[in-house]
């Protein structure tokens, strides 16, 4: 009788630790248009237990969240794991998991980022400032009307197309960025004057950089495009 709450207590310890059951899809949440940098963490790995037993503690304490509380801003936002025999994706980010965000980073293949975007993450990590649910205040004006629906009948809808196929209302399911109708590829680094480029490729009209009046014509609505020169070319 002494011995059964001892095992118990094991075994729920056990269960509680050994939280992830397959190889690990790894999304870091850098770009707000483009396809944000995949990849796998194999069972089989050198850093997959460290990342187990950080994750489980992480998910003990409270600080593993769901992908709603995903930042709203611009560069770094936390990393999306998945684990991909139970199909379970978790967010991470926020002060209390550096050293498991710094972890997922180190893992990243070579060549899938520029390593002055990985510093800049490493960096971003470090200032803890980065945290679940932290939204910038957004207003509506002159904005199409919301129609979610649209863009949330299924799977590929909601993974092929970004804000910029939202803003311009134009679903191609390809991750569209300024200038791809028009025959315009951005570089890497985006800059204020080849984004309005691209923009006006694509029928975009560009105005001045103040509140401009609202549309006049039927059927017109107000698009902001901004580059935070801050992010080295994350958008």
């Amino acid at each position: 009788m002494l011995t059964y709450p001892k095992v118990i207590i094991f075994i729920l310890q056990f269960s509680l630790f050994d939280g992830i059951a397959g190889d690990l899809k790894v999304t870091l949440l850098v770009f707000s248009g483009r396809q944000d940098p995949e990849w796998t963490v194999l069972s089989s790995g050198m850093n997959y237990k460290g990342i187990q037993k950080l994750l489980s503690d992480a998910t003990i304490n409270g600080f593993v969240y769901h992908p709603d509380g995903m930042p709203d801003k611009l560069g770094y936002r936390g990393f999306l794991v998945q684990d991909t025999v139970t199909m379970k994706e978790q967010l991470i980010v926020g002060p209390e998991t550096e050293k498991l965000q710094l972890l997922l980073l180190s893992t990243i293949p070579e060549g899938l980022l520029p390593s002055g975007n990985i510093q800049r993450v490493k960096t971003e990590i470090k200032t803890g400032k980065v945290k679940v649910g932290v939204t910038g205040k957004r207003s509506k004006r002159d904005a199409l009307p919301f129609n979610g629906g649209a863009w949330n009948k299924n799977e590929r809808i909601r993974n092929c197309n970004n804000c910029y196929n939202y803003a311009t209302n134009i679903r191609t399911d390809t991750m569209a960025q300024p200038g791809m109708k028009g025959g315009i590829k951005l570089p890497y680094k985006i800059t204020d004057e080849n984004l309005k480029a691209a923009a006006s490729a694509d029928g975009l009209q560009v105005e001045p950089m103040k509140f401009p009046e609202a549309p006049k014509t039927e059927n017109t609505h107000l698009v902001a495009l901004y580059v935070d020169k801050d992010t080295s070319g994350y958008q």
